[in-house]
């Protein structure tokens, strides 16, 4: 058996490098395939191909190929899909639209495709729009946030629920914030209309947060959070924060989504003492079985992930841009050996205050914040003064 991984968002973002590359270094041999149905609609469709797996090649190490599937009842298209998936170990599938993709997917055996890749020991990684679609329902973002309909669910392609055995909603970009002053999380929801969906259809939701990976092992039979973010498990209006670094087993994750887990046990999901109801006896479960050293090297890998995530997202020009992140991944280093180098740490400080000036000058005080968040981070304090 094999992996299904879920992105919140960022799937080909310097965040996301390491945990592809650790995917494809567990996959056998076989076909490598992206799959364009999401954004198969967009004018700009095979440019995104492009630069897909331009971004696989230069930046992951790996080759990977583009099968178009884009048309909706498209017979000839279907069947030969069909025979790609059924050659591939690594099937990868971004951002679009995912009742695009549904329709163009539905009543095609796609989840029965996809299942197969995973139980011949290989990865299907869907993200954003992609990761939207592989539960037992879908939000219909597009339709909902953009022209104004009713909030309402559809159905998904219930990939998670044949490989978990137990229903679940899969919510990327649940932590987003573009919104500014109004509520965007959820993907673009909001609170109040994710609610208006629960109460129309309860169902366990198991939410992703932008630029983090949520990693279902089917042969380790475990479930582990990587990235920038964490995972969150909504369900009858209880939540629980998985961060990232946090494993645990799908007996669990199948308990919770089947209502039987208790709330001491989902209390202890939410305190990372993964495990039984009775983690909390004492016993501790994986996070109690990591060193400090290793609780040490995945918080600077966290720290680095996101601050290079602010570096794409903040800085423009792109000369400044790859240094900055150079420097970021060679602190990273320096740190994870112990080592302290405090004319690089300013050199980096300086770069990132300089980058909030200029945020700050364009008015963008949502990026100023980012950064400053990012700062005090890393326990420098930044100060506002009239001047």
């Amino acid at each position: 058996m094999g992996l299904l991984v879920l992105m919140g968002s960022g799937e080909t973002a310097p965040s996301m490098i390491k945990p592809h590359r650790q995917v494809f270094d567990g996959v056998p041999a076989g076909r490598f395939l992206v799959l364009d149905s999401p954004h198969g609609f967009q004018m700009n469709a095979d440019d995104l191909a492009q630069r897909t797996t331009a971004y696989f090649r230069d930046s992951v190490g790996r080759d990977v190929e583009t099968l178009q599937w884009r048309r909706t009842e498209d017979p000839v298209a279907t069947a030969r899909a069909n025979a790609a998936i059924a050659q591939a170990t690594w099937v990868f599938a971004g951002p679009g639209s995912p009742t695009y993709a549904l329709r163009v997917w539905r009543d095609t055996g796609i989840s029965d495709w996809l299942v197969d890749v995973v139980k011949r020991g290989g990865a299907v990684i869907f993200a954003s729009a992609a990761a939207l679609t592989t539960g037992t329902y879908t939000v219909p973002v597009y339709e909902i946030y953009k022209s104004g309909a009713d909030p309402h669910w559809e159905r998904g392609l219930d990939l998670v629920s044949r490989l978990v055995g137990a229903s679940i909603t899969v919510i990327p970009h649940f932590d987003n914030a573009e919104g500014g002053n109004h509520d965007t999380r959820y993907c673009y929801l909001g609170e109040e209309r994710l609610r208006l969906l629960e109460s129309q259809q309860s169902t366990p939701v198991l939410g992703i947060d932008e630029h983090t990976a949520v990693i279902i092992d089917t042969d380790a039979d475990e479930l582990r959070v990587d990235g920038v973010g964490g995972m969150t498990l909504r369900f009858e209006g209880v939540s629980r924060v998985l961060p990232g670094g946090s494993s645990l087993p799908l007996d669990d994750l199948r308990a919770w989504a089947l209502g039987k887990l208790s709330s001491q046990g989902l209390h202890a999901l939410s305190s990372g003492q993964v495990g039984s109801d009775s983690a909390d006896d004492g016993s501790a479960g994986d996070a109690g079985d990591e060193t400090g050293d290793e609780a040490g090297e995945r918080g600077v890998d966290a720290a680095v992930d996101r601050l290079i995530t602010l570096v794409a997202e903040n800085v423009v020009d792109d000369d400044r841009r790859v240094r900055m992140q150079s420097m970021v991944l060679e602190l990273g280093e320096l740190a994870r050996a112990g080592l302290a180098d405090s004319t690089r740490h300013e050199a980096l400080v300086s770069l990132i205050l300089a980058e909030r000036t200029r945020a700050r000058s364009a008015r963008d005080w949502e990026s100023a914040d980012r950064l400053r968040d990012a700062l005090v981070a890393l326990d420098i304090t930044v100060s506002d003064a009239p001047a």
